[in-house]
């Protein structure tokens, strides 16, 4: 599924944010993000992931963090190898 909706945001050239959550073995989690910005994603900023998953959607307002979460930039990714940029 992840697969798919990345492929139709690429295609589309439409605006996206990508979340990644990796669990931790002391049961806590670090949350990472990045904008798909011309078909491909780009890392944010974790002040950027923190304000991104802390809002509300809906109403523009703050929610609190989860607790034992971690809030990290994005890795770079590679560019595809096809010169293309996405």
């Amino acid at each position: 599924m992840f697969c798919h909706l990345l492929a139709q945001t690429s295609i589309a050239f439409r605006q996206a944010t990508i979340f990644a959550r990796t669990h931790t073995t002391d049961l806590s989690s670090v949350l990472r993000g990045w904008r798909v910005t011309n078909g491909w994603p780009q890392p944010m900023a974790a002040a950027d992931v923190f304000a991104a998953y802390c809002t509300d959607l809906a109403t523009g307002d703050p929610i609190p963090p989860e607790p034992g979460t971690d809030y990290r930039p994005g890795a770079p990714l590679p560019t595809p190898s096809n010169g293309s940029g996405h």
